[in-house]
């Protein structure tokens, strides 16, 4: 058995220091680890939540007044998509086109690109189809290269046009909101003749002089194609039905046109309501005992259109007379 030796006497100095020294070390250093949890740096207490912080400098609004002469209604300044062929005609933009009058070439149909809208909607437009979008009113809009808003000034305006839209030609919703609501301008394609003889005379101090001409049909908006429906003179009477009901005769009236031919306008009038969409056809209608006829003006767009194509049917869509319209220069 091996018995390990004990000291029997009382320990030495030396080792009752050191002793003493063994267990006094743990107990200071647990000591400093506590003071320093209590009185050492703490971290840093969380800041109010993301939502709530202030913004950087950098990305705060800038509360500088815009200049006077930007308009109050944002117009977008990305260039439209516009379609480079609508009804057989290449579509050139407003400076094209005025560039092209300005050298003679401009005679018969032509199809521009802009960004268009009503100054103002007369009181006449208002009819029971169509409230105060109706077609039976003659309007005057403007057609800009750039986009522009119901209060932007003629002088911000650039390269620009007065389209007329005579009786019986439909003008989008969104192009007449310019004129009721402020809207932006709509990009669209109008199917246009200068040296119309229905466009109302310039003031030969106005603006409109060498600018005036009339819109056979707006054919395209914002990247659809108008209008998708017949227009009904609101006069007509007993009521005809809706446009979804009367689309089968329009359709038929409309088969009597030449091969190739594409509709400007399809209207269920009154005959002597056409004198007024087209003085030309007064004596077309003079001698003709109808109550309502489809009134059909369309264009062949298998070529350069030389003409208006015309056709009047009755209620039903079955052919009464089809003539043609020379267009000038055609």
């Amino acid at each position: 058995m091996i018995v390990q030796p004990v000291p029997v006497g009382p320990p030495s100095r030396a080792r009752r220091l050191l002793r003493v020294a063994g267990a006094a070390v743990p107990l200071a250093l647990l000591a400093g680890v506590v003071a320093f949890g209590i009185l050492g740096a703490r971290p840093e207490a969380p800041g109010p939540p993301a939502a709530l912080s202030p913004a950087p400098a950098a990305a705060q609004l800038d509360a500088t007044p815009a200049p006077a002469s930007t308009p109050a209604v944002a117009v977008v300044r990305n260039t439209p998509h516009y379609p480079a062929r609508v009804l057989g005609l290449p579509v050139r933009s407003v400076s094209e086109v005025l560039a092209a009058r300005t050298a003679g070439e401009t005679d018969g149909l032509v199809a521009i690109s802009g960004h268009l809208g009503l100054r103002d909607l007369p009181e006449t437009c208002r009819d029971a189809r169509l409230g105060p979008y109706g077609a039976f009113c003659s309007r005057v809009g403007i057609l800009a290269q750039t986009p522009w808003a119901a209060d932007t000034g003629f002088a911000q305006l650039g390269p620009h046009l007065h389209p007329q839209f005579p009786v019986g030609v439909r003008v989008p919703f969104r192009v007449a909101e310019v004129a009721r609501s402020g809207w932006a301008a709509s990009a669209a394609v109008v199917i246009a003749r200068f040296d119309d003889p229905r466009a109302r005379r310039c003031v030969p101090v106005g603006r409109h002089c060498g600018e005036e001409l009339v819109v056979e049909r707006v054919a395209w908006v914002e990247g659809e194609d108008y209008p998708r429906t017949v227009t009904v003179d609101p006069a007509v009477t007993p009521d005809p039905g809706t446009a979804g009901s009367l689309a089968p005769a329009a359709r038929k009236a409309a088969s009597h046109l030449p091969e190739g031919s594409t509709p400007l306008l399809t209207a269920l009038v009154r005959p002597g309501t056409i004198t007024w969409m087209d003085p030309a056809m007064a004596s077309v209608v003079a001698d003709l005992d109808a109550g309502a006829v489809w009134y059909v003006r369309a264009v062949d767009d298998a070529r350069m259109p030389s003409a208006i194509e015309w056709v009047l049917a009755d209620p039903s869509g079955a052919a009464l007379l089809r003539g043609s319209t020379p267009l000038a220069g055609g």
